[in-house]
């Protein structure tokens, strides 16, 4: 595993294998958007549906649903998350 600093380095021409890790939600709408938080906890992901579901990575299940309250549903086009600070609490 590499850390932020590392870069992944291999040689030109050759092809990377991507493996299947693990799949998130149960829906059949499209994702517009995602995000991971700063402790890489968990993923915002932004839908066509007009709602941003937060999984839990360690587990893969939906912790949070966020829904807003207009008649249509709008696509989450973008998402981000809220920094962490005494000023900031909620």
């Amino acid at each position: 595993m590499t850390t932020k600093s590392e870069k992944l380095s291999q040689p030109r021409g050759t092809l990377r294998k991507v493996q299947h890790y693990m799949t998130f939600g149960e829906t059949d709408s499209e994702v517009f958007c995602a995000k991971f938080d700063p402790s890489d906890k968990y993923l915002a992901a932004g839908y066509a549906d007009g709602i941003t579901r937060i999984y839990n990575i360690k587990t893969g299940k939906v912790g949070w649903t966020l829904q807003g309250n207009l008649e249509e549903d709008m696509p989450i086009t973008a998402c981000a998350w809220r920094p962490i600070s005494p000023m900031l609490k909620t």
